[in-house]
């Protein structure tokens, strides 16, 4: 098994019409204590052996047609039994 480190940005995005307050030209920015208040997945690395969350990276784009959009920077130690030749 090796092990690698990667620091990677993801981003999730999916409807939730309960939300919804508008139309897609507004659009709210929520940041840190504001994203306790709504569900947000618990995304799980299968092989990692150490996940670290920015938290200072978490940002949630709400859109007025219930589009949201999650943004957050990981920095991961994966292990794996891919090797890679050069």
């Amino acid at each position: 098994m090796q092990e690698f480190n990667a620091d990677i940005y993801m981003r999730q995005i999916w409807n939730e019409s309960r939300l919804a307050f508008g139309n897609r030209d507004h659009a709210l920015i929520l940041q840190h204590e504001n994203l306790d208040k709504i569900w947000l997945p618990d995304t799980y690395f299968e092989n990692a052996v150490r996940t670290h969350v920015q938290q200072e990276t978490r940002t949630v784009f709400l859109y007025g047609d219930g589009l949201i959009v999650f943004s957050q920077r990981y920095e991961r130690l994966v292990s794996s039994s891919w090797c890679s030749q050069r």
